[in-house]
């Protein structure tokens, strides 16, 4: 596992792939290795979840004794991790509860995993000093253990809370942090760290920055099927487009976007991009689409904005976008502070006055 924890999953995943299902259902541990390391790899969720699921049917035909408890505390900490691709943040909190709550001490790698999982469900909630709170208790513990991939994660996650809060210098300074201890892991680990530099290169106006780091973050990030930063990357790469006045190509990629996003049902990206195609129709897009806020929306922010016009309630939101009640007030109160405004109304009316809606 040290070698996997490190990015270098190749051998691990051949060793294991080299065994007989005998051998794997006498001992469970290497399915939960094999799952481990198959996530670590990018491959599709189906397949981490049956050796998953291959690993508890091979526990039911064990007695419960220690190991086995903490074996599947370690397959909670796995599912928590593989929830993140869909953001649902009360599966991520409730595996990673689990998974803290009874992993053995001498688990260092799945625990150190269940920390920073259940950071992350935090600032998927908004709740910004609770998920600082666990990223600042776990990356002393990856950094030691020598688990570069929760490091990564880690960082990744602080930077994208110090973009969210307006201090893009910190963010700035975090995402090319992550550009450095990414690379020799996966590809996937430094997706989310270009597209973070893109964003704040596109708000201070510096298209140029922007598509190079949005041009890299979408060919890393094609290749992984289910990864929704691949779709959302293409909706910035057509905000970026109709920023030059280039109403075709956005129109292009917004429709290779669409596609993808339907297949893995990401619904917010899916209304990111009705609301820019709706722009392309009416060609009202702006041309200077930086400047018209200081702080640009995000994909997901517009996403809800739209249901905000249509006169849903903030449960009805949660509902359609699969987000807890405290991360849509949350998303509100970010739109808000953006837009400069007090009230849903407000908000609305703004946003028509940008093109935004």
């Amino acid at each position: 596992m040290p070698l996997a924890y490190r990015g270098l999953v190749v051998p691990v995943l051949r060793w294991l792939e080299s065994l007989p299902t005998s051998i794997l259902d006498a001992r469970p541990s290497l399915w939960v290795t094999f799952a481990s390391a198959s996530m670590i790899d990018g491959q599709a969720m189906e397949q981490v979840e049956a050796k998953l699921a291959a690993a508890e049917r091979a526990l039911g035909a064990l007695p419960t004794v220690e190991s086995t408890l903490d074996l599947r505390e370690r397959i909670a900490a796995i599912r928590a991790t593989m929830a993140i691709n869909t953001n649902d943040a009360d599966t991520i909190y409730s595996q990673s509860r689990q998974a803290l709550d009874h992993l053995a001490p001498g688990s260092i790698g799945m625990r150190t995993s269940a920390l920073y999982t259940l950071g992350f469900a935090h600032q998927l909630r908004g709740e910004y000093k609770a998920a600082r709170q666990a990223y600042t208790e776990v990356l002393p513990i990856s950094e030691a253990s020598g688990n570069t991939l929760i490091t990564v994660a880690v960082v990744t996650s602080l930077g994208q809370i110090e973009e969210l809060e307006g201090h893009s210098d910190r963010a700035d300074a975090l995402y090319r942090r992550v550009l450095m201890l990414a690379s020799d892991l996966p590809v996937i680990a430094a997706c989310e760290a270009h597209l973070g530099l893109a964003r704040l290169a596109y708000a201070r106006g510096d298209l140029e920055t922007a598509e190079g780091y949005a041009e890299t973050c979408a060919r890393l990030a094609s290749p992984i099927a289910h990864l929704e930063t691949a779709v959302e990357v293409e909706v910035l790469r057509a905000r970026l487009a109709l920023a030059r006045g280039d109403i075709d190509r956005a129109a292009d990629i917004l429709v290779h976007a669409e596609k993808r996003a339907h297949v893995n049902q990401f619904a917010g990206q899916i209304l990111a991009i009705r609301t820019l195609a709706t722009l392309i129709k009416s060609e009202t897009a702006p041309t200077r689409a930086p400047h018209a806020l200081r702080d640009p929306l995000t994909a997901r922010e517009l996403a809800l904005l739209q249901l905000v016009a249509q006169g849903l309630s903030n449960r009805a939101i949660g509902d359609k976008l699969y987000l807890a009640l405290d991360t849509v007030k949350g998303h509100n109160r970010r739109i808000f502070e953006k837009l400069g405004v007090q009230r849903r109304t407000e908000a609305v009316a703004r946003a028509r006055a940008l093109g935004l809606l």
